[in-house]
């Protein structure tokens, strides 16, 4: 897609809330001028699907009066079973060559009829073991989903420039705040509402990408059964508000059985990985999404995976403008990695 916009503001539309920034690239760096967060209706997105337009399109016109969006120009992601994301190996060849031929390259890797997905694909290099072969990162996402985002902003007043993938502007986030690790294989958590996306990457590039669905409301949905509470009152409990005589004390053992399940998916994956990838071990752990506020998750996974865990900062290397509310930004803050990675990014990047 073509615009005459340098920047966008990023938008992520997430199952519990759409969160916006906006960046100005200057001589300096990044720095952040606006941004919010926008409840959505539960249950409005399910699974990456958008389940009530009306409602989704209200809250994303809120986001635009409040920031008062200009140019309209925007770029948002997706995740879950509608994308593939996938390291093959072909015969080697120009990227000019790889473009006339991905299609039927694409084929034989992902579950969908080509004609419905769009395409994308990354050249990572020789392959170790043959000179003759090269290893390229497929990318592979349904249309009806891509076209079905890029319809509801435009139906918004946007200008959807770049429908991205939350797993690599998770990678964006990290690249542009932390130094690079060379020969170390970073992992990426990012655990949201109802989905996990790994990424683990070595040398700058992704190695495995995973989403999983399981995320926060997980917490919400445990809460209400066992306690036979409405769905916001289980989420008022678990952010640590008292509700009709229960307190977050009461939900502790709730909180920690749930923490266990989102660990061992999170660890299985990251067996996976080892098992099957043959890059090595991992060494370190960023973990982010709303979950990552969670007590002691961290430290769990840091236990069960026998790896460090750091929360990353998505703020860590952009300065903070002066308009901006440093103790709403500090409490969104493990929220933001997905919407700031896509914030950064400008048009015509690739």
């Amino acid at each position: 897609m073509i615009s005459l916009s340098k920047s966008l503001v990023g938008l992520d539309l997430g199952s519990s809330s759409i969160k916006a920034f906006m960046l100005r690239d200057s001589s300096k760096g990044f720095i952040l001028e606006k941004f919010t967060l926008k409840p959505v209706v539960p249950d409005s997105i399910v699974d990456g699907s958008i389940m009530d337009s009306l409602s989704v399109q209200e809250a994303i016109k809120e986001v635009v009066a409040e920031m008062k969006i200009k140019g309209n120009n925007v770029a948002t992601s997706i995740s879950g079973h509608s994308v593939i994301v996938k390291t093959i190996t072909t015969n080697m060849m120009t990227k000019e060559e790889l473009k006339e031929t991905i299609m039927v390259e694409a084929e034989q890797y992902i579950p969908f009829d080509v004609e419905e997905v769009y395409i994308d694909f990354h050249i990572i290099g020789p392959d170790p073991k043959d000179e003759t072969l090269m290893n390229v990162l497929l990318v592979a996402a349904k249309k009806e989903q891509v076209d079905e985002y890029a319809n509801i902003l435009r139906n918004s007043g946007l200008n959807p420039v770049m429908v991205d993938i939350d797993s690599f502007a998770l990678e964006n986030c990290y690249l542009l705040n932390y130094e690079d690790e060379p020969n170390k294989i970073i992992a990426m958590v990012n655990i949201g509402s109802s989905r996990i996306n790994i990424n683990i990457m070595k040398d700058k590039i992704p190695v495995f990408v995973r989403d999983i669905n399981l995320g926060g409301k997980n917490y919400t949905e445990a809460i209400q059964k066992d306690l036979q509470i409405n769905f916001e009152e289980a989420e008022r409990l678990k952010k640590g508000e008292a509700v009709d005589g229960y307190s977050y004390e009461d939900i502790k053992t709730i909180i920690n059985s749930v923490s266990e399940e989102l660990c061992q998916e999170v660890i299985r994956s990251m067996d996976f990985f080892r098992n099957t990838a043959r890059e090595g071990q991992i060494d370190k752990i960023y973990l982010s999404g709303g979950c990552a506020k969670v007590k002691g998750l961290d430290e769990l996974i840091k236990e069960r995976a026998s790896v460090d865990v750091t929360i990353l900062n998505p703020f860590k290397n952009i300065k903070i403008g002066k308009a901006i509310d440093i103790a709403k930004l500090t409490d969104i803050a493990p929220l933001a990695a997905v919407g700031i990675g896509l914030a950064m990014r400008r048009v015509g990047d690739s």
